[in-house]
């Protein structure tokens, strides 16, 4: 992938990777995540066809070894895909390697 710089992966319905299930009231949105942090996450088998974030969250990271700019974004909010190829930040997690 040597032309591409930016990643993006649109979430339905989360700002980002939390640090515990978004359903969890005290769930806080991780600004920036790498591969060896933890987080709890869970995937519903009988409406999620798309792996879950735990998925989501790895692919991500294999992605970052070659891609500088990885980002798990609220998929409902699409300014967020224009501040990160426009400014390089917006609300959501970047993806470290």
């Amino acid at each position: 992938m040597p032309d591409v710089t930016t990643c993006a992966f649109l979430l339905g319905d989360v700002d980002g990777l939390m640090d515990k299930p978004p359903k969890e009231l005290d769930s806080t949105l991780l600004r920036t995540w790498r591969s060896e942090q933890k987080f709890s996450g869970s995937h519903d088998l009988d409406h999620d066809v798309t792996g879950g974030i735990l998925l989501k969250a790895r692919c991500a990271s294999e992605i970052s070894r070659r891609v500088e700019q990885v980002w798990l974004l609220n998929g409902a909010v699409p300014s967020r895909v224009l501040d990160v190829v426009s400014h390089g930040d917006t609300v959501g997690t970047r993806i470290l390697h």
